[in-house]
């Protein structure tokens, strides 16, 4: 049915190569469910997008059917996708303003299939995932499982002879989990599923087949299959959608979001008129055209990381627009490697940036990667928490490990004004709960507009959270949150390591400890914004900056500094990973990224022009370029 032979994918970055697919071959039958398992990054989704023809291989083939895939043409793949193959992904992609019907029939109208038999299709495949109730409801009207089971109608609906999943359990509760690997599993009886997914226990429960990938290669395959030769058999289906649905489509958005697009017309139509009247005032208007530009740069700040990329320099193309008469050829580095450079953010260019007048940019935040370990009494007892966003139960080691293996703590940071004030914060957000910050040992709360926030980050604070459910602001301002010191958080032990001790109770009341205190809960004020902080916990510079200054010179640190090895694990590490372990512990005072928010755009060209050129006075080279 469908064949893999020898291919290879691989990613330059930075003068590192990562291969994805690292010659891979293997045979897939015409009717089984084979789970892929593998760590992050082994090469599992990337193998799933070259099957679904989401993503192109350097070299190799594949085959469907005996047909090979080499001189398929985008129109080609099109076809392949539209007809062949089915997509089953973890964020379930319903659009949210259709039906449960009109979901799973929007696929075929993008093929163009006729309106009686989309409509018979489509309620079919809701009735055989067991929604055949729910059909004409909205998609925030289910559940995650109900959603899930959405996406999976939608996929078989073409009745495609490839089904893959991507995680399709990955934001479900394990009794969910369990009915839709059930589902899946039937649904293998009829066509190829394949299904990539972190959780090995449901797919050898499930699965006929399990490989297991790693470094972009097969490690093992529990049924390997060898395909026979054949003829070509494949045949293109192609289909399209007629103008006339498309209009239809079109209309049809633009009739269920009303408000945004008269949002939207009332912009452009402002855009135009200030244009105008710029151009035909602009003496008398300057000032207040200065303070528009200033809003609308708070959202678009000059960012300086470590590690950068010239977009500008990857859109060049070629040098020259004439062919070569050269018996000889030239080696060169692709445009991606190119692109990317180091920005060396020393303590020479920090004040470099700290030279630019205040006038220029109010606002100026300086981001560390020192991590922070982090407990907050829960039910009267300590138990160690972070700010992250991400998904706690699908973490496989302590919130510790995790924290020492990473080069961050989550959360966002806010800029504080140039003479310590809360100006961003005050300009944009406003207080629903609580109060603005006032310390660095302050940290607030950012909801979306509809005040809802990332479950994970209430989990990942200790509190027992469930999706839907009702948290009442006073049962979070106030909510404390202990910073513990290296010294006090870390053990030696005999054998030269260091570990992470478990008397949290003493670690809350040690000397160098610091308390943080989530001040209050903030929303953005504009409806239109879609927000300039993450929802979640965020937190000063000032902060990272405290506990960098804590951790510098902590044992653990100046262990670090005089070995090769992971002090923790004993483990050998290269530079690279050397380097970000020992900024986590806070043995790097070299910022991970500086954004600064010129009041103009204009400025913002000149900050970016001139962000190298440390020899020269910010007046002077603003002046200049």
């Amino acid at each position: 049915m469908l064949e893999l032979k020898h291919i290879k994918k691989y990613y330059n970055v930075g003068g590192t190569t990562t291969k994805a697919q690292d010659d891979v071959s293997v045979a897939f039958r015409q009717q089984e469910f084979v789970a892929i398992l593998g760590p992050s990054g082994s090469g599992k989704t990337t193998m799933l997008n070259i099957i679904g023809g989401l993503d192109r291989y350097d070299s190799g083939d594949l085959l469907i059917k005996g047909k090979s895939t080499k001189a398929f043409k985008d129109a080609d793949w099109d076809a392949y996708r539209n007809n062949s193959v089915g997509f089953i992904f973890q964020s379930y992609n319903l659009i949210s303003h259709l039906s449960i019907i009109d979901n799973v029939e929007m696929g075929m109208t993008l093929s163009g299939v006729p309106a009686a038999e989309k409509k018979q299709r489509a309620e079919d495949a809701l009735i055989r995932v067991g929604l055949k109730e729910h059909m004409h409801k909205s998609p925030q009207q289910l559940s995650g499982g109900q959603m899930q089971r959405v996406a999976i109608a939608r996929a078989i609906a073409n009745d495609p002879e490839i089904l893959l999943a991507d995680e399709p359990t990955g934001a479900l509760d394990s009794e969910t989990s369990e009915e839709i690997m059930k589902l899946i599993r039937d649904l293998s009886k009829e066509r190829l599923v394949i299904m990539v997914t972190h959780n090995p226990q449901l797919a050898r429960k499930y699965a006929d087949r399990v490989i297991e990938f790693a470094d972009g290669q097969i490690q093992h395959d529990s049924n390997p299959h060898v395909e026979h030769e054949k003829t070509d058999e494949f045949k293109l289906n192609r289909t399209k959608m007629s103008y006339w649905t498309a209009l239809k489509l079109s209309f049809n958005n633009i009739r269920t979001k009303k408000g945004r697009t008269f949002l939207t017309v009332f912009a452009s139509s402002i855009g135009i008129i200030s244009i105008a009247v710029v151009l035909a005032l602009s003496n008398g208007f300057q000032k207040q055209i200065d303070k528009t530009q200033s809003e609308a740069m708070a959202s678009m700040p000059v960012r300086i990381s470590q590690t950068g990329t010239d977009t500008s320099s990857m859109m060049t193309g070629t040098k020259t627009k004439t062919f070569s008469k050269a018996d000889h050829l030239t080696a060169e580095k692709s445009d991606a490697e190119k692109a990317q450079h180091t920005n060396k953010l020393t303590k020479k260019y920090l004040a470099y940036v700290n030279q630019m007048p205040k006038k220029d940019a109010k606002n100026i935040a300086v981001t560390y990667g020192t991590g922070m370990n982090l407990i907050r009494e829960v039910n009267g007892k300590y138990k160690t928490v972070t700010f992250s966003t991400s998904d706690p139960d699908s973490n496989t080691v302590n919130a510790s490990a995790m924290m020492a293996a990473s080069t961050g703590i989550g959360g966002s940071v806010y800029p504080i004004d140039r003479n310590g004030g809360q100006s961003f914060l005050k300009t944009y957000y406003k207080v629903i709960a609580g109060k603005y910050p006032t310390s660095a040992n302050d940290i607030i709360l950012v909801v979306n507009k509809d005040n809802s926030v990332d479950i994970n980050a209430l989990k990942n604070l200790g509190y027992t959270a469930k999706e839907g459910q009702k948290v009442q602001y006073k049962d979070l301002v106030g909510t404390q949150v202990k910073v513990v010191a290296n010294d006090d958080y870390y053990s030696k032990l005999p054998t030269g390591t260091y570990m992470p001790g478990t008397d949290y109770a003493k670690m809350a009341s040690a000397a160098k400890t610091k308390t943080l205190t989530i001040a209050g809960i903030v929303r953005v004020k504009s409806k239109n914004s879609d927000g300039l902080l993450s929802s979640g916990i965020a937190y000063s510079a000032a902060l990272t900056k405290d506990v960098l200054n804590t951790n510098k010179d902590s044992a653990i640190v100046t262990a670090q500094k005089a070995s090769s090895a992971n002090v923790i694990t004993g483990q050998t590490m290269d530079n690279s990973t050397r380097s970000a372990l020992l900024t986590s512990l806070g043995g790097s005072s070299t910022p991970s990224s500086i954004q600064i928010y010129p009041t103009t755009f204009k400025l913002k060209d000149k900050v970016a022009n001139c962000k190298n050129k440390l020899a020269t006075p910010w007046h002077d080279t603003v002046r200049r370029t």
